[in-house]
């Protein structure tokens, strides 16, 4: 029994202190969640419909939203994403990074016919 308690305090420590996280208050945390679960759909109904334009107007917004859309092979969403978050922080290698592989497989899909 004395075992169980540090383990039910624990719980409740982490029940505390991630209360909220992820809800409909907490649009943000909710896209890292169903971003972290691989729901992509779902990261790009958060940002696009729960945030207000102020909260999308970040470089980690804009981030998520360019994965999830590249993740989804929406390339050309993807490249827009990662070129607003650049007009944030036009120097971000990440965001440079992450807008080529967007417009090189953009290109690609251009270029192949059976895709």
């Amino acid at each position: 029994m004395a075992k169980l308690i540090p383990l039910t305090a624990l719980l409740v420590l982490f029940a505390v202190l991630f209360a909220g996280c992820g809800g409909a208050d907490d649009p943000l945390g909710a896209a890292t969640i169903a971003l972290d679960n691989q729901d992509y759909a779902q990261v790009i109904d958060i940002i696009n419909n729960l945030m207000t334009p102020a909260e999308q107007n970040t470089v980690e917004v804009q981030r998520m939203l360019a994965l999830a859309h590249f993740r989804r092979a929406e390339y050309e969403e993807s490249k827009a994403a990662y070129q607003r978050g650049m007009e944030l922080d036009p120097g971000n290698p990440h965001l440079l990074l992450g807008a080529a592989r967007a417009g090189l497989h953009q290109g690609r899909r251009r270029s192949d016919p059976s895709a």
